[in-house]
């Protein structure tokens, strides 16, 4: 997953997370250690909520992916039972090429 992690950040565009789905503590990051600090937290949170979500409209679902967009960003979370992977990219990259 680590070498996996490492060929994806060098893609134009990508940042890569990887967290620790109980601690919230982060694994890998291709951010720097204080904006991997704040991206970790809102994401744990985000993750943490969203999970909670699906569980209430069924209990017998769980989430697999979620995914928000906004102008300038996009943020991709998979959310396992050990870890997140999150990656951000700017979406408009593919449309550029």
């Amino acid at each position: 997953l680590i070498v996996s992690c490492a060929a994806l950040g060098n893609m134009q565009s990508q940042i890569i997370t990887i967290l620790d789905f109980n601690s919230g503590a982060t694994l890998q990051s291709t951010l720097t250690e204080d904006q991997t600090t704040a991206h970790s937290a809102m994401l744990s949170h985000l993750t943490s909520r969203a999970t909670e979500l699906v569980k209430a409209l069924d209990p017998t679902d769980d989430l697999s992916f979620l995914r928000v967009r906004s102008r300038n960003r996009e943020i991709m979370v998979a959310p396992d039972k050990e870890f997140i992977l999150v990656v951000i990219q700017n979406p408009h990259i593919a449309d550029d090429e």
